[in-house]
């Protein structure tokens, strides 16, 4: 933990960060395999940045599943845009795909965190309402735009994520009756992308 520690914070002090949320992740897909462990991560982090004089907030979540619909790199952003875009009518990718509850949750989650950390807002609850916001008038997908291009990427292939590189092998599981799912080994899909 104390490397980890600072790995991450040297990091972001060398990039001038003025404050930090941390998504710090537990589970059989994530570094910190219980939540012990990646509690005492959350607070290591924290009690260091307060110390240098950075904010800082971390929110420990579960990395017991994949979060959203996808995982790959194409996908995963394909998915992010499809998140950015869904409240102005914009069709998805893939059939069904829009917009996953998981991932729209813990994006306003660490949104309304920033936000209040920033002092933006208040409070998480009027971070929250920002966020969601943000996300149905189109700014967070305009913002990212900018994002994009600043840092020299295509626009095009984010506005037309159907262009974007995908790989020579997708694979869909579908379930052949009712039922759910009691367990995902998170770590081995993760290997499987390598």
């Amino acid at each position: 933990i104390p490397l980890m520690i600072s790995s991450i914070l040297s990091k972001k002090v060398a990039e001038g960060s003025e404050g930090l949320v941390l998504d710090v992740k537990t589970g059989n897909g994530a570094f910190m395999k219980t939540r012990a462990q990646a509690r005492a991560l959350a607070f290591g982090i924290s009690q260091v940045a307060h110390q240098m004089g950075l904010k800082c907030h971390a929110i420990v979540s579960s990395m017991e599943q994949p979060l959203g619909y996808a995982v790959g790199n194409s996908l995963e952003l394909i998915e992010s845009i499809e998140l950015m875009r869904a409240e102005q009518g914009f069709n998805p990718v893939f059939d069904g795909h829009l917009c996953s509850a998981d991932l729209k949750e813990l994006t306003i989650t660490l949104c309304a965190e920033m936000l209040q950390l920033g002092r933006i807002c208040t409070t998480r609850a009027a971070g929250r309402k920002l966020a969601q916001q943000k996300l149905s008038d189109g700014s967070a997908w305009n913002v990212f735009l900018k994002m994009v291009e600043m840092q020299g990427g295509s626009r095009g292939h984010v506005e037309n994520p159907a262009s974007l590189p995908l790989s020579h092998r997708i694979v869909e599981w579908k379930a052949k009756k009712r039922g759910y799912i009691s367990h995902i080994n998170t770590f081995e899909i993760g290997n499987l992308l390598i």
